[in-house]
């Protein structure tokens, strides 16, 4: 299963195919895979897909790429991705002689600066101390004075995690806009795993705090290491 990109620019309204190297599937076989960069605009859409969504024994590639093109027109940026979803999948389901399909589509923009705070932490366990007060401040200014005590839990547990796993200093992030997210970046690839600690485990237990008091959590492996991430749900203050 391939996966084909194309884009829709926020300033002009234009949907593009971007032009990236074939590439084997992920997981199948040892060939080099390359990559491109691309300079966007904020607010474009990025959608890939696989080729079973624009072919099948019926219908030719052209036609299913006109169509996809279609649904991705000049008005497609402001509209909800659910609807754009919706729009592409029409039909497919009712169609046997496809192969197997996947869409994603990704709305892109940068984070405003207003709306982030980023500290470069050393690997000490002292860190996490740290942590907990430097959180404090952004967030009384982003009027989440009542998400302090939680987000402090969260992201005391997740500088723990990454000095004790991981070698060097550690990069804490904060976001605020739909959700209250927390990054957290180490030098290990090792993802993280949730797991059923003991009765007398001293350890283990971090990750449970963190998938209880967070709507969501997870990891991704970055070109230096990884960094592991929850998000809150946004109570702002009176």
């Amino acid at each position: 299963m391939t996966t084909e990109p194309i884009r829709n620019h926020s300033s002009r309204g234009k949907s593009e195919f971007l032009d990236v190297s074939p590439a084997p599937p992920l997981g199948v076989g040892e060939g080099p895979i390359s990559s491109r960069t691309f300079e966007i605009k904020d607010g474009s859409l990025l959608v890939l897909y696989t080729d079973g969504l624009v072919e099948s024994r019926g219908r030719d590639i052209d036609d299913g790429l006109k169509r996809l093109r279609s649904v991705f027109g000049p008005t497609s940026v402001a509209e909800p991705i659910e609807s754009l979803a919706n729009g592409a999948l029409a039909g497919v389901s009712s169609d046997r002689h496809r192969d197997d399909v996947a869409l994603l589509i990704a709305r892109l923009a940068r984070i405003d600066r207003r709306r982030r705070a980023c500290w470069a932490l050393p690997g000490e366990l002292t860190s996490a101390r740290e942590a907990r007060r430097l959180i404090v401040k952004p967030l009384k200014k982003w009027r989440l004075g009542t998400s302090v005590p939680t987000t402090q839990l969260l992201v005391s547990e997740l500088v723990t995690n990454a000095i004790r796993y991981a070698e060097g200093p550690v990069t804490l992030r904060l976001i605020c806009e739909d959700m209250l997210v927390c990054e957290v970046a180490d030098s290990s690839p090792a993802l993280p795993r949730l797991w059923d600690a003991a009765g007398d485990d001293e350890r283990g237990r971090g990750l449970q705090i963190v998938s209880r008091l967070s709507h969501r959590w997870g990891s991704r492996r970055t070109p230096t290491g990884k960094v592991v991430w929850c998000e809150q749900q946004i109570r702002p203050s009176a």
